[in-house]
């Protein structure tokens, strides 16, 4: 499960005699953990298994002649993963610094497929709470397809950047100030014969997600500069809205900016749109973790009319409405799915 190729400690005589040594350089570590049902094992030790009374005496022996260390570091070492049935190497480094009230400030890099993340964190012992962060630049979701073998038709393309943040605690176990932001100019994936890209051109922002916890069980919700692709692109410029979740359910309130940008005549598609068609849509979302789902769609104050064109063999005819109402809703439970749909526009010449 766990091997060492060295171990080294650095100290002084006197440091040695006052229980204190300045560093510990442990390298070539070597960790071989395997994920099955959502369990983390460490290959060759029982986790469920109780300690034996002899060695928690042991353990309380060593405690109270226990040698304070300053600094512990961790290099050329590697993470071997075993993920639903596929290996992993994740090379690793680790820099900890332990002060003498108990607080620990730690510095972790990890190059999964050669890739690098980066995590720190501090932790006060005595007050069992500490907070988290996680950087990644130029994050290659190419080289990390392996890891989505899970969802086979997905394809995903593209590099982001992930910043992401918590504060933690223990007894209870409660995180909080959670965050997760990610950008990307050149991200891009298909599923299910649906197309999405970044879509930073033309003014445009470049694709961004993000989600900031800004309550007990509540976030903020941001996002944009995303195109779905088809024969007719709809592009969203922001998202914004709350997510809320409790132990029954999740709920959703959100407003999307989006619009279908002009596009001309095509032997695939004799219609024209003249000018951007901006939409504003309100979109409420509920998911009860017993499996009931509801989605209700419709449109909100702010949207554009319509100006387009149809070709015919006569000649292109031009139709103009105004800013077009609609209201859907979907619900259901699982797959099984059922629902209603309206839309009017008026003043059409």
């Amino acid at each position: 499960g766990i091997t060492v190729d060295s171990v080294y400690a650095d100290y002084t005589p006197l440091g040695l005699f006052q229980k204190r040594v300045d560093a510990i350089v442990v390298s070539g570590l070597n960790l071989n953990l395997s994920v099955s049902d959502g369990n983390i094992v460490i290959k060759g030790i029982d986790m469920n298994r109780p300690a034996s009374p002899s060695s928690s005496t042991s353990e309380r022996g060593a405690a109270g002649s226990s040698v304070a260390v300053n600094l512990i570091r961790i290099t050329h070492s590697a993470l071997n993963l075993d993920w639903q049935g596929q290996a992993m190497r994740i090379p690793f480094d680790l820099t900890a610094r332990l002060g003498s009230a108990g607080e620990i400030d730690a510095i972790m890099a990890l190059y999964p497929c050669g890739l690098k993340v980066q995590v720190a964190g501090s932790w006060l012992q005595n007050e069992s709470k500490g907070d988290l962060s996680l950087t990644a630049h130029a994050f290659s979701l190419e080289k990390i397809r392996a890891v989505l073998t899970s969802m086979p038709d997905l394809a995903v393309e593209g590099d982001v950047d992930i910043r992401a943040g918590a504060a933690i605690q223990l007894s209870p176990f409660l995180f909080s100030d959670l965050s997760l932001h990610i950008r990307s100019s050149s991200l891009s994936a298909a599923w299910g014969g649906l197309g999405m890209a970044a879509a930073p051109a033309a003014g445009n922002p470049p694709f961004l997600l993000q989600l900031d916890q800004t309550g007990p069980q509540r976030f903020a919700l941001k996002a944009g500069g995303l195109v779905v692709k088809s024969r007719v692109p709809l592009v969203l410029d922001t998202l914004k809205g709350d997510l809320i979740y409790d132990a029954q359910a999740v709920n959703a309130n959100v407003q999307l900016n989006s619009r279908l940008p002009a596009f001309t005549e095509s032997p695939g598609l004799p219609v024209a749109l003249q000018e951007d068609l901006k939409l504003v849509t309100t979109l409420s979302a509920h998911y009860a973790l017993a499996g009931d789902w509801r989605l209700d769609i419709a449109d909100a104050p702010g949207g554009a009319g319509l100006r387009a064109s149809v070709a015919q063999a006569g000649g292109d005819v031009a139709v103009a409405a105004a800013k077009p109402v609609y209201k859907v809703r979907l619900k259901g439970r699982g797959a099984a799915l059922g629902g209603t749909f309206s839309a009017a526009s008026a003043n059409i010449r």
